[in-house]
């Protein structure tokens, strides 16, 4: 945990960063950063991937290969809602790791419905035979812990084109945050974070593609809204995201607390609250196909085989990584895959 401290420290300070600069770069709080730095704890998966991006190194770089231990929790601010869900589901034991965890209850997509039925939450990796899990006491893990043991692969996923994703039994090389899980062979998202104005700087999840070299690519995924309601609802994508800033956002979202989604909006990661093209678009709850194409300086986007926003913008032509995120919306994602054009 030291090592991993002195290098964060060291590569912050070598750019002359101040910790709350690089916790809002990565989306959590100066505190967090101090923590990390202090050995106090450890960043979870989500916000490893985060630095590792933010400081371009590898995770073996940074430490994050050196000792693999459970993560303690951090002081999350941007996930109020996660307390509450962990305690609605059962605990499982030591022995319980790897296998399955109990069915819990996910919201329907009846319309206006608060009702739930059972589906099987995303099973648990088994771990390599190098994982130390260490501060177990008594043999049981309650999911408030189990959710921040990572499970650390030293032969992370990093597949090339064409991508498809299989959802089937686990993330597959995955990371994002607490909210996503697998669910019947679909990407989930239980709507738990919320991401408030001025919050949107990076994906919640991001597809293990390298796409350093190839700038030109289609995304394809199928999507379907279950429920949203809150304070500032929205989903979307990231293209061409790299943590200087580039890349796109793109998606239905609102800025205005508690109002409908009703408009589909593009905006530059550097400045993700100024949509610089947008369209009507109000979701509903049945699944559609959507396609993003971008190539060269042309970005596509079309839903069900029927162009929605068609632009032309070069502020970023770089690969960067594909990812979502989505803020107070449930809803499932299958057949995703990205390819090459």
């Amino acid at each position: 945990m030291h090592e991993i401290a002195t290098r964060l420290r060291r590569e912050r300070e070598r750019r002359s960063w101040t910790q709350a600069y690089v916790a809002e770069k990565i989306g959590t709080t100066d505190a967090n950063v101090s923590r990390w730095e202090r050995g106090k704890t450890t960043p979870d998966m989500y916000y490893r991937q985060q630095l590792c991006t933010l400081y371009e190194k590898t995770a073996e770089q940074l430490g994050f290969y050196q000792e693999e231990v459970p993560v303690v929790a951090e002081d999350n601010h941007d996930k109020p809602k996660q307390e509450a869900v962990e305690q609605s589901i059962p605990q499982p034991t030591i022995a319980d790791i790897g296998a399955p965890l109990p069915p819990s209850s996910i919201p329907t997509v009846d319309e206006g419905s608060t009702t739930s039925h059972n589906q099987s939450p995303l099973p648990l990796v088994r771990p390599s035979r190098r994982l130390v899990l260490k501060g177990l006491l008594g043999g049981a893990v309650g999911l408030g812990a189990l959710s921040t043991i990572i499970f650390l692969n030293q032969h992370a996923h990093r597949s090339t084109l064409p991508y498809y994703a299989n959802w089937s039994s686990e993330t597959n090389g995955w990371v994002g945050s607490s909210d996503w899980r697998i669910s019947h062979g679909e990407l989930f998202n239980d709507g738990g974070r919320v991401i408030g104005a001025g919050q949107l700087h990076a994906p919640t999840i991001t597809a293990p593609c390298q796409l350093d070299a190839t700038a030109d690519y289609l995304v394809e995924v199928d999507i379907q809204i279950l429920n949203y309601a809150g304070g500032f609802p929205g989903f979307g994508v990231f293209v061409r995201y790299r943590s200087d800033g580039q890349g796109y956002i793109i998606g239905p979202r609102t800025q205005n607390p508690k109002a409908r989604l009703q408009t589909l909006s593009v905006a530059h990661v550097f400045d993700p609250y100024n949509s610089f093209q947008r369209t009507s678009y109000i979701p509903d709850k049945s699944w559609h196909n959507f396609r993003i194409i971008v190539k060269s300086s042309s970005l596509h986007i079309e839903r069900d085989g029927t162009s929605l926003l068609a632009i032309e913008d070069s502020v970023s032509l770089s690969g960067g990584s594909v990812g979502f995120w989505s803020s107070e919306v449930t809803l499932a994602l299958k057949n995703f895959s990205i390819h090459a054009l």
